[in-house]
């Protein structure tokens, strides 16, 4: 019993310090401050203003299909399923030689409080939708918050945060750099697109 006790205060204490670290401002340009937070996967934090409606930029974002078009990673998407509150979609995420692509299934859940206010919540679902592929490595770790806040009627606060382990055996550095760029490259399209 001392020993559960014991243990169970170590993971109190260790959540705890790392639930309190503090965000590091790793690049800004333009209005946009890119921040990340961790030792080992970091978490990455990007926040911009957008001059657009949330609604605008929301409308931009849920055309998942048409994401290989607006994002050079995404290799291709097949959306499994789609509401207006719920999207499920399968995603190859192509990355520079030597490494694999990577692929996964992502589940969206959509909250739209008000028109000035959606947050779009990412996650890997817990049903199965697709099989492994051996021809791609699969992310196993993934959650990413979208937050778009309208401040005025063509202003949006964007906020993007979250964690991604791309899996395999990938030099930490190069993790770190995909969680940092790829929603540094997210927010400039959609500032070109939307704006």
């Amino acid at each position: 019993m001392k020993k559960l006790f014991i243990l169970l205060l170590v993971m109190f204490i260790s959540n705890y310090f790392l639930s309190a670290q503090e965000w590091k401002l790793v690049k800004e340009k333009d209005g946009l401050k890119a921040f990340t937070k961790g030792d080992k996967f970091k978490s990455f934090k990007v926040v911009s203003m957008i001059n657009a409606s949330a609604s605008s930029i929301h409308s931009f974002l849920i055309q998942y299909d048409k994401y290989p078009e607006f994002f050079e990673e995404m290799e291709s998407i097949d959306v499994i399923s789609q509401t207006a509150t719920k999207v499920i979609y399968y995603l190859i995420i192509a990355t520079p030689w030597p490494l694999e692509n990577r692929d996964m299934v992502v589940q969206v859940d959509i909250n739209k409080i008000s028109e000035n206010e959606i947050i779009l919540d990412s996650k890997l679902p817990t049903k199965k939708y697709k099989e492994n592929n051996p021809d791609y490595v699969r992310i196993t770790s993934f959650k990413q918050k979208i937050t778009l806040q309208g401040v005025s009627e063509n202003k949006t606060y964007f906020t993007i945060e979250g964690t991604i382990d791309i899996g395999g055996n990938v030099p930490l550095w190069v993790q770190n750099k995909f969680m940092v760029e790829g929603p540094i490259n997210m927010v400039d399209k959609i500032k070109e697109k939307c704006e």
